[in-house]
């Protein structure tokens, strides 16, 4: 699953030559995470790190643990 509130960026992920991509992309909100997104098991949030407003932390991983799996839900 590769995410991202906005098109451009999900296009240029989309247009990657990836012959074994087994890769879904999805538009969605980091803060607030829609169940139909299902479950998880690990998530990467590299580049995202630097521009998340130390405000907005405490929020993104309350989104993020919404949809990890329960047994693998830690920060």
């Amino acid at each position: 699953m590769a995410t991202d509130a906005t098109e451009e960026p999900m296009r240029i992920a989309m247009s990657k030559d990836c012959a074994e991509r087994n890769v879904r992309f999805e538009l969605a909100d980091a803060y607030a995470l829609p169940p139909a997104l299902g479950t998880f098991d690990a998530a990467l949030a590299v580049f995202w790190w630097s521009h998340l407003p130390h405000s907005r932390i405490a929020d993104f991983l309350a989104s993020l643990r919404g949809g990890s799996s329960p047994a693998r839900a830690s920060c």
